[in-house]
């Protein structure tokens, strides 16, 4: 199956205490996928709005933070079409940006991409744990 470029992501995760992962959109197949694409942050670690939960680590902050309990299910959602991404946490909207080139245009958006899960790589050793995925493409 191709990686759709539009799409919407249903999941529902769990961190362990210490937990630290986060999911990869439209990333290359070489390279950091962080950087090369964005990362959706998971965690549990006490962080700065920019690296918590439901954040597009080190790019936009989660405003509000998302409900960060450890070793309990939580539901996320991203919905991501053209420049406009959505991400949800808990049904809780986190970031929401209808043209993020128009908003953080000093950044370089990818438009198409490979999808991933970070199951974890904190030193806490923590883990993430993903249950039922479901990807609807929007192309």
């Amino acid at each position: 199956m191709n990686t759709p470029s539009d799409f919407i992501l249903s999941l529902d995760y769990r961190a362990a205490t210490g937990g630290n992962g986060g999911l990869f959109l439209r990333s290359s197949t070489t390279g950091p996928p962080w950087v090369t694409g964005l990362e959706v942050q998971i965690t549990n670690e006490d962080r700065l709005p920019i690296h918590s939960t439901g954040s597009i680590y080190n790019r936009i902050p989660a405003e509000p933070t998302a409900d960060e309990r450890p070793n309990n299910w939580h539901h996320l959602e991203i919905a991501y079409k053209g420049d406009s991404l959505l991400v949800c946490v808990d049904g809780v909207t986190i970031v929401s940006e209808p043209d993020l080139t128009t908003t953080y245009p000093a950044i370089t958006w990818p438009s198409d991409g490979v999808l991933g899960l970070q199951n974890e790589h904190s030193a806490a050793n923590g883990s993430i744990e993903f249950r039922n995925i479901r990807l609807l493409s929007l192309d």
